[in-house]
């Protein structure tokens, strides 16, 4: 399951769905029409929210029919940026997107992420559910630590500034667990990580719970790819600058 903002294969075509706020109309955007000005021609000096964000390797979309839920991706007429690039914000108040994966049995998992916590008092930014709908059974952040969730915690140190790329390695249940932040392994141990139902972004997956976010691309992949962790990494960062 892959969500950005760039186009991360050669058969990519949109990626988001875009709500105008002028009229509520909606429309389907390329990642060079976010960055090449189709979005903020269609959007205008208004501000445009994600209804939807594609899977650009599947079939399952994160998205958000509730107009008051939806992140921002346009302000007044501007696409929101990070580090240069565009990104996706939650407010931390009611925002999310999110999905029931389509294929719930699948056993661990790995997680790249390009995100920004802007809010470090904030509880939540859930990501992916394994086991019961919880925040027990769950890869997030919490206040300023990262935590892996599973039938044991694996958290970070404790961050005073929010980092921008981490990915969690979970791949076999029972096997040791890690956490990399800016290609750095800052956390490593057993968390026996289970089935994944859901990946909510932005908050509990209860409706609450929610985070102040910025996020440009989350990836999560099922299959055993530990060896090619340190090029999808360098891809990631020569891309966004990230470190």
């Amino acid at each position: 399951n892959s969500y950005s903002l760039r186009s991360l294969t050669s058969t990519t075509t949109s990626v988001i769905r875009v709500r105008r706020d002028s009229d509520n109309l909606e429309s389907d955007f390329t990642a060079s029409g976010i960055t090449g000005g189709e979005l903020t021609t269609f959007v205008g000096s208004g501000n445009g929210y994600v209804v939807k964000w594609y899977d650009q390797t599947g079939s399952d979309n994160l998205k958000n029919t509730t107009a008051l839920e939806q992140p921002l991706i346009v302000e007044n007429g501007n696409v929101l940026l990070e580090n240069g690039k565009p990104c996706v914000v939650f407010d931390g108040g009611n925002d999310s997107l999110f999905v029931d994966l389509t294929d719930q049995t699948r056993n661990g998992y790995q997680v790249f992420m390009v995100n920004q916590q802007t809010d470090t008092a904030s509880i939540f930014a859930q990501y992916a559910y394994t086991l019961s709908d919880n925040e027990f059974n769950s890869f997030r952040w919490k206040a300023n630590n990262l935590i892996l969730k599973g039938k044991a915690d694996l958290s970070t140190p404790a961050l005073t500034t929010p980092q921008s790329l981490y990915y969690n390695n979970s791949t076999d249940t029972g096997k040791k667990s890690k956490i990399h932040i800016n290609g750095t392994n800052v956390a490593t141990g057993g968390i026996q990580a289970t089935f994944t139902k859901k990946v909510h972004l932005g908050d509990d997956g209860n409706g609450s719970g929610n985070s102040s976010i910025k996020m440009q691309e989350f990836i999560l992949y099922f299959s055993n790819i530990k060896n090619d962790v340190t090029d999808i990494t360098s891809n990631i960062n020569s891309y966004y600058s990230i470190y």
